[in-house]
């Protein structure tokens, strides 16, 4: 009688290898995440944040810790490979060997590595805890109400008045108004006093407290939103810019009443800030940073997807650019991003030339492109022309922006700049169409719509830094003057004496100090004291802020550097910016020089 072999079973490893695979599978099918089931994750995730304690539970306890700690090291993603109830009762019986070879072999799996770093799967995950949390304050608030006598019934509504002591309801749904409405003037709107702040920051930098009087009660749905909208409201936004009527930043609250990307924008910029600024929290405040700002990134997505309101589309833009800016060294994004960012918007349909916001992310961009050579502008995304930056009546073209301290017209001519020294044009072109481009910046009449008075003043002399500074840069980059150029010597005399009497404190130091001029101011120098004077001014604003001033600094440091190697010894050089710039590392960390 013949014998049946059979195949020997499966191990440990390879079972819970075959369950994991399973839920993989599961987690792929084509129906919406609404659809799917997740009472496992969540009852794994419900005993992650509050561990079995019965001591007949060891087993269970050692293998939530095992997931614990692999969703620590590898992603919040991990839970999701519970979703069928399969992988926490396999991998208790298993040892640590075992358990290192079960994730071993899932990092040899695409679908595995495609989930654990998917935006989407970590903003799930978080979803979820947020609902465990949810799920155990209503439980715990019912259970209370029942032991202080009120019936299912007669708990209290959101708009009623809880019980005595009971905790603050919280959502964790954003409900948006029905009917758009703007943000006015309330005298019972809540004022936000800052507590725990480092005492070695005043009120005189880029942090302003300057109390407002709005009614944005439809923005935030718990204690932690509507503090991080008092401190984007009464703090962040007056340190923008001291021309009060023509802050943007201000106007985009309009915007977040009906727009979800806008508002979890918001939300994520605060927090950046408040992670650097109070002197507690900081680990939370960089989870609700993160957290955030993947939402309105998503949300965002889902907009240019379908093509929904541009307004959104650009408010949330340029509060993502702002974030990347002053979060750079975090981020680690070059100039790239934002033309990436820009196409997606002219490619969606979402891009309005008239927007504040599209002129601030553009703005951001063309400076950014200043110290990046040919070859890497030519290497990066297509850019298309800046010329609609123009799209508007002549007098409007020339009208100082109150977020940039310049106009579109001076933007645009600094763009010509570049392109002019990227093209294989004679000398005899070169220097016509550069006449032609000084002239323009020579009749240029800079105007402001509402400022007055001193900050007219301090309005204008910032204007007027760019103005020099893109006729240095003119002369520089196309024509090949060098810093011993009389024209040269005579502009960066006015740009220096300039820039040092622009005030670094007090109600009219905003993020609108021009630091591109500096840049100019330093590379276009031949003193060594006027490089020095920049150099600690500039550090001296970075100690008390929060922005993008230490790449700025960077930056300075590595182009004079260059130059101090590189003496000159004629009043002409062509080619001598693009060849410093050539000698800069490979990737220099610059987002803006706004």
């Amino acid at each position: 009688m013949s014998r049946i072999e059979q195949s020997p079973k499966p191990g440990k490893v390879q079972r819970a290898l075959i369950a994991c695979q399973d839920a993989l599978g599961y987690l792929l099918q084509p129906a919406a995440s609404a659809s799917l089931d997740f009472i496992y994750v969540d009852r794994l995730l419900s005993s992650i944040v509050e561990p079995p304690s019965d001591a007949k539970q060891k087993n269970g306890r050692r293998g939530v810790s095992i997931l614990r700690q692999w969703m620590i090291e590898e992603g919040p993603g991990v839970a999701l490979l519970e979703i069928l109830g399969q992988l926490l009762w396999r991998v208790v019986d298993m040892s640590s060997d075992q358990v290192k070879g079960l994730r071993q072999a899932l990092q040899a799996n695409p679908r595995y590595l495609s989930m654990i770093y998917d935006p989407r799967s970590t903003e799930l995950v978080l979803e979820r805890i947020e609902r465990v949390r949810q799920n155990k304050i209503k439980a715990c608030l019912d259970f209370r109400n029942s032991v202080l006598g009120y019936s299912p019934d007669d708990t209290p509504t959101p708009d009623e008045a809880p019980p005595p002591w009971s905790p603050p309801r919280v959502s964790s749904q954003i409900v948006v108004p029905q009917e758009y409405f703007p943000v006015v003037q309330d005298e019972k709107a809540i004022v936000f006093e800052p507590v725990s702040w480092d005492p070695s920051l005043s009120y005189n930098g880029l942090i302003k407290l300057h109390p407002a009087t709005i009614n944005y009660k439809g923005l935030w749905t718990n204690e932690l939103e509507r503090d991080l909208l008092d401190f984007y409201i009464n703090i962040f936004v007056p340190g923008q810019t001291f021309v009060e009527a023509e802050n943007t930043y201000l106007d985009l609250l309009n915007v977040a009443m009906r727009s979800e990307s806008t508002r979890h924008a918001i939300f994520s910029l605060s927090a950046s800030y408040l992670k650097d600024y109070s002197l507690s929290g900081n680990i939370q405040y960089d989870y609700i940073n993160h957290r955030y700002i993947a939402l309105a990134a998503q949300a965002l997505q889902r907009d240019l997807s379908n093509r929904d309101s541009p307004e959104s589309s650009l408010a949330t833009g340029m509060l993502l650019v702002h974030h990347g800016v002053v979060n750079e060294q975090e981020a680690e994004m070059c100039w790239s991003w934002h033309v990436s960012m820009i196409d997606a918007f002219q490619k969606a349909g979402c891009f309005d030339p008239s927007s504040e916001p599209a002129l601030y992310m553009t703005y951001q961009l063309i400076l950014a492109l200043t110290t990046q050579t040919t070859a890497q502008i030519h290497a990066g995304p297509p850019m298309a022309s800046c010329d609609w930056l123009l799209q508007c009546d002549f007098r409007e073209s020339q009208r100082i922006c109150g977020i940039l301290g310049t106009s579109r017209r001076m933007l645009c001519l600094i763009s010509r700049i570049t392109d002019l020294a990227m093209e294989p044009s004679t000398s005899e072109e070169k220097l016509a169409r550069a006449e032609a481009i000084e002239d323009e910046i020579l009749m240029l009449d800079d105007w402001s719509q509402t400022a007055t008075g001193e900050a007219l003043d301090v309005l204008l002399r910032i204007a007027k830094a760019y103005h020099l500074s893109a006729r240095i840069y003119l002369l520089c980059r196309v024509l090949g003057a060098t810093p011993l150029q009389a024209r040269v010597v005579s502009l960066q005399a006015k740009l220096y004496e300039l820039v040092i009497s622009l005030p670094v404190d007090g109600p009219y130091f905003t993020a609108i100090y021009p630091l591109w001029c500096c840049v100019m101011a330093a590379v276009s120098s031949t003193q060594a004291e006027h490089v020095e004077m920049l150099f600690e001014r500039l550090r001296n604003i970075s100690q008390r802020n929060k922005g993008n001033i230490g790449s700025v600094l960077a930056c300075i440091s590595n182009l004079c550097a260059w130059i101090r190697s590189h003496p000159f010894t004629s009043t002409r050089q062509p080619g001598w910016w693009e060849e410093m710039l050539e000698a800069q590392p490979a990737r220099l960390k610059m987002l803006s020089f706004g």
